[in-house]
């Protein structure tokens, strides 16, 4: 399965419930809270008489509620961002920082270090790779090794050839 994949997605899933649930208890508690006190008041309180008719105003109580509102959500809403920003900040880094070692072996190896390994102690596919290209750099050192030996060989059979013919 693709854990590096379940992980990312539910990281963010987890976040972006928090967030909803976060914004729907606020919201909930000032409504309940706020309202409560304003539906049991008594008299024409929210009511603007003109003549006869009565219409609805917005009045000190439906401001207070909506400036309230507008600061909870406010503050809850920049919470969850900063809660958002850090745990994206250690996703990213748990990611990257794995990949960012793989990649000093790779340019390694290019160098000539046929002796370089990469330690990610992980089990999801960065771990695999990581794996794999542990592997990978055995094999080719094993090969590069085969190889110098075989020219080494080729080199003193065709050196051998010379001096005997030579004589």
């Amino acid at each position: 399965m693709h854990k590096l994949l379940m992980r990312v997605t539910l990281t963010v899933f987890i976040t972006t419930g928090s967030v909803l649930l976060a914004l729907i208890v606020v919201v909930n508690h000032e409504i309940a809270e706020n309202f409560t006190s304003y539906l049991n008041m008594s008299g024409m309180h929210g009511m603007m008489q003109h003549g006869m008719t009565k219409l609805p105003s917005m009045g000190l109580p439906e401001q207070e509620f909506l400036r309230s509102l507008k600061h909870s959500l406010f503050l809850v809403g920049s919470i969850m961002l900063g809660f958002g920003a850090i745990i994206s900040y250690y996703l990213a880094r748990s990611i990257t920082g794995p990949m960012l070692t793989l990649n000093k072996a790779v340019k390694s190896v290019a160098a000539g270090n046929l002796d370089a390994r990469v330690v990610i102690q992980r089990k999801d596919e960065l771990g695999q790779l990581a794996a794999a290209f542990n592997e990978m750099t055995k094999k080719l050192k094993s090969t590069t090794i085969l190889r110098q030996r075989f020219f080494e060989i080729g080199r003193a059979v065709q050196q051998e050839c010379r001096d005997r013919y030579r004589m």
